[in-house]
């Protein structure tokens, strides 16, 4: 069994906070009191970071028995390895099912349609243990995302 985690990158969560920001500082402005709207302020960028740091300590990456098996806060499931037929590294999925932590990931294509991203610490390490099991698999490198 390998465990691949997640790679840190605390930029992705700087840029929601940079986008909500704006709506917190409007609500601070139009509120009367401004005491218990700072309060509430507070608690509502606590709530987010706590979020952000559950995501980031529960995201983890297992290849076990012919699957790689992936969690991240509520987001689990399994792919099973001779079922991806392509990967592209060092993209960013925008849009679909992210249990992934950073940009710059891998995009693993699976079954007929479907795709899921990760953001593995090493994306070579993951692709060379993929490969291993299924060496057919299809690798495409892009330098950015």
């Amino acid at each position: 069994m390998q465990i691949f985690k997640p790679k840190l990158d605390f930029k992705s969560y700087g840029k929601v906070y940079l986008w909500i920001s704006p709506l917190f500082f409007l609500f601070l402005a139009l509120e009367r009191d401004f005491w218990k709207s700072i309060q509430f302020l507070l608690i509502q960028y606590g709530i987010i970071t706590l979020v952000f740091l559950i995501i980031q300590w529960t995201t983890r990456y297992r290849l076990f028995e012919g699957k790689i098996y992936y969690r991240s806060f509520f987001l689990f499931g399994s792919i099973r390895i001779k079922d991806i037929h392509k990967i592209e590294v060092g993209r960013t999925l925008w849009v679909g099912m992210k249990p992934a932590t950073a940009e710059h990931g891998i995009i693993v294509y699976y079954n007929r349609y479907d795709e899921i991203y990760f953001s593995p610490q090493s994306n070579q390490e993951m692709v060379d243990a993929l490969l291993e099991i299924n060496p057919d698999i299809s690798v495409n490198y892009t330098s950015s995302g």
